[in-house]
């Protein structure tokens, strides 16, 4: 089916640790690129360009955390891409989609490299199903 005859595609939200280590915006980015080319749903982590571009000046990491928040809960699923231990924010991301019943799905940094580079695999195709109802 041509995605633009689906009425409407899953919102993921992309969580992957920072830590300020720009390398991680870029997986993160590329995890974000890979996935929307791989599943039919949309795929995004907001987050990026204000770690990106927004001077830590004290208040950017609470309204950044703020309006993450907001951008969580407008999300149908969250996928972790990385160990929840690395990251406060993303344990945060964590009890917020627990909170509002947002599906989680939980991997392991690896395994997202996976489903990227073996677009046939099993898990990619189950995950398909799971998408497309």
């Amino acid at each position: 089916m041509n995605l633009y005859d689906r009425e409407v595609l899953q919102l993921i939200y992309v969580a992957h640790p920072f830590g300020g280590d720009i390398q991680n915006l870029d997986d993160a980015e590329w995890m974000v690129a890979e996935l929307s080319a791989l599943f039919d749903a949309v795929f995004w982590a907001p987050w990026i360009p204000m770690c990106r571009y927004w001077i830590n000046d004290g208040n950017s990491l609470e309204r950044g955390m703020a309006l993450d928040s907001h951008a969580v809960r407008l999300s149908k699923q969250i996928w972790f891409c990385d160990d929840l231990t690395k990251s406060k924010g993303m344990q945060e991301e964590d009890k917020i989609a627990q909170r509002y019943g947002i599906k989680c799905k939980y991997f392991q940094r690896n395994q997202i490299i996976d489903i990227i580079d073996n677009p046939t695999s099993m898990l990619v195709e189950s995950l398909k199903l799971e998408l497309n109802g």
